[in-house]
């Protein structure tokens, strides 16, 4: 049976310390004028567009949220973003990654993608310092719906293009650090991993009944098992 492992970025793959969320708040600051606070809010699982908009919307901006005034926002937000990456020293891959993605890629009939809220830019942005977007050639990003949960059927199709290979829901398996992550692989049929390497709890995790639950992904065997189930 074919897998297709669709990976979530920040909190999964990579520990972030927050630079998307501080790149992003000053973008949109700069893009719309108005000041952006935003520690506060929860922002595990969402995608960018979504991000940007409950900043604005907490700040107290009134206004509509055109696709090109975001497109402006996240112009501002790359060089920002590099920026942000070059002065974070905690900025870091997660334990076991490499070794994971090793793994799956001598493993038969398996395939890596990427299912993440980021714009696709900003997720290229992320992973290049750790030399990973040549492991994940295709995906489904922020960039390409504002609403998670559309993003599997979107992987899928691509995938499938990009592999040659066509995966029932059953044959694909999100990985993923937060609650929306569980959720948009249930609500598509495919099986759920959750990580509890991000800002969620173990017991927040576990109360959305993922197909596993590991700690990190350092156990490459593990792991491994868990995505080849039947």
């Amino acid at each position: 049976m074919a897998r297709l492992v669709l990976f979530d970025i920040d909190g999964t793959i990579l520990s972030t310390q927050g630079i998307g969320r501080r790149a992003l708040a000053r973008a949109v600051s700069q893009a719309f004028k108005i000041n952006i606070t935003c520690d506060h809010l929860d922002l595990s699982g969402k995608t960018d567009p979504q991000i940007c908009r409950e900043m604005l919307f907490d700040s107290g901006f009134a206004g509509e949220v055109s696709v090109e005034d975001l497109s402006t926002a996240f112009e501002i937000y790359l060089p920002i973003l590099k920026t942000e990456i070059e002065s974070c020293k905690e900025f870091a891959l997660l334990k076991g990654i490499h070794e994971l993605i090793d793994a799956l890629n001598k493993t038969a009939d398996t395939y890596l993608a990427l299912l993440t809220g980021n714009i696709e830019p900003g997720a290229r942005i992320k992973l290049a310092p750790f030399q990973l977007n040549q492991s994940f050639t295709v995906g489904a990003y922020g960039s390409d719906s504002a609403d998670r949960m559309e993003l599997p059927a979107v992987a899928n199709q691509r995938a499938s293009k990009h592999f040659r290979q066509e995966f029932a829901p059953s044959e694909i398996v999100i990985i993923g650090d937060s609650t929306r992550d569980v959720a948009c692989a249930k609500g598509y049929g495919a099986r759920a991993i959750a990580v509890s390497t991000g800002k969620t709890s173990v017991a927040e995790l576990k109360a959305e009944n993922p197909d596993f639950l590991f700690s990190s992904l350092a156990n490459t065997e593990d792991v491994v098992t868990a995505i080849l189930a039947k």
